[in-house]
């Protein structure tokens, strides 16, 4: 290693590499910046000397192992340090030292295997911008015990997922006037989303997935036209999705499944909002009323109403030329002539509708409905993939099929 004394900066992200990683490289006395993310690494982390002068440090997707040493403290000028890592074998709790990197500004150590608690001296990260903090198996403790978080003023995106926190989002969360992204996917929070979450203008993404959260939608929220991004699915939000909604015209994902919502919804309310690509409805008690025909469609990826009342295919659909991936799933209780009612709904990459293809007598188009899966529709072909659903569903499966062969084959496909 000594012919790498004045090495600064040391970038192998994504290089095949395996093994164990050297710890020496570690303790080079000129390196500023260490990425070694996306290989097969393992190895464990050093004790770090107060004379580092680390700046960067990566080992994402890497399986370093043991705890994470409390000499991380003494990396005075780390700025950022990427842990984030589905195979990440690091245990044990945080160190307080932690608290002691005073130039820290992104901390990302999803997927780790840390157990305890937060550490109060998180609070203490005053230039931190990025904190992801998800899937570790930290001992139950109240999302409110994390108070001292919410005075880091320069946070701009904050996920704790998975991390089994419980109780009421704290009020003080709006003082977290930087923020950008915000979630909370995962865990055990109830009660109503607070108020001050409106504070938070320049919030473009917002997940509060998979709680137990109640109430129903505030008001309040169509004033957040910056959001982009909203989930509040899986949850036990009741009551009526408002039709001020149409209001936040830069959505691209509105996800409210699987709540308690009722009441007739107008989808014309939700195809008003042009930039949406994603709409996920599923499994609420909800009935619709017939949409305008003057109507234009946003381009959807994904439209889900399972479950949601639906006694006939959304006609807007007809309208949508599916030149990339689209995923309609939920039509439950469908009664109708299949083979008529869908025959426009794939399109070739040339524009032309397999009704037409039909029609020439070459090639024709089967569709039913199916249980439990879901399949994909892209550039008027429909690959091989699909998903199995925990609940039971419908879906619509569109086939080609070669008349003269007598076997299902995805269009364009020999």
């Amino acid at each position: 290693m000594a012919n790498l004394s004045s090495l600064r900066r040391l970038n192998m992200d994504v290089c095949d590499l395996h093994g164990v990683f050297p710890s020496a490289i570690f303790h080079l006395p000129k390196l500023r910046i260490l990425g070694v993310g996306y290989n097969d690494l393992t190895g464990q982390l050093p004790d770090f000397n107060s004379s580092s002068l680390l700046e960067y440090l990566r080992l994402t997707e890497t399986s370093f192992s043991g705890q994470l040493p409390s000499s991380i403290g003494n990396l005075h000028s780390l700025q950022t340090l990427n842990l984030d890592s589905e195979t990440c074998n690091l245990t044990g709790s945080l160190p307080p030292s932690i608290g002691n990197l005073p130039s820290l500004s992104f901390l990302d150590i999803d997927g780790c295997k840390f157990s305890g608690s937060i550490p109060a001296s998180f609070a203490n990260l005053s230039n931190l911008e990025y904190l992801g903090v998800s899937m570790s198996p930290f001992t139950a403790q109240t999302i409110s015990s994390l108070s001292r978080i919410w005075k880091i003023k320069k946070l701009a995106t904050f996920y704790l997922e998975k991390i089994n926190l419980y109780g009421e989002i704290p009020p003080s969360i709006g003082n977290l006037s930087q923020l950008v992204e915000l979630s909370f996917l995962g865990n055990q929070l109830s009660g109503t989303i607070p108020s001050q979450l409106k504070n938070l203008t320049r919030l473009t993404r917002l997940c509060l997935r998979t709680n137990q959260l109640s109430g129903s939608i505030p008001s309040w929220l169509m004033s957040m036209t910056q959001l982009v991004a909203l989930d509040l699915a899986v949850n036990n939000f009741h009551g009526k999705i408002p039709s001020s909604i149409s209001q936040l015209q830069n959505l691209q994902v509105l996800i409210l499944a699987k709540n308690n919502f009722s009441g007739t919804v107008e989808l014309d309310n939700f195809l008003k909002l042009k930039e949406l690509t994603v709409l996920q409805l599923s499994s609420n008690r909800l009935s619709f009323r017939k949409i305008s025909a003057n109507v234009t469609p946003p381009q959807l990826l994904v439209l889900g109403l399972a479950s949601c009342n639906l006694n006939q295919f959304p006609t807007f659909l007809q309208d949508c030329f599916l030149g990339r991936l689209l995923r309609i799933c939920g039509i439950r209780g469908f009664a109708g002539d299949s083979d008529t009612e869908f025959m426009w709904l794939l399109r070739t990459s040339k524009g032309r509708s397999l009704e037409s293809l039909v029609k020439g007598g070459k090639e024709w188009c089967h569709l039913f409905l199916m249980e439990r899966k879901e399949y994909y529709v892209y550039n008027g072909r429909v690959p091989c993939a699909e998903k199995v659903f925990n609940s039971v569903l419908f879906v619509v499966r569109l086939l080609v099929c070669r008349k003269e062969k007598g076997e299902m084959s995805c269009f364009g496909e020999s």
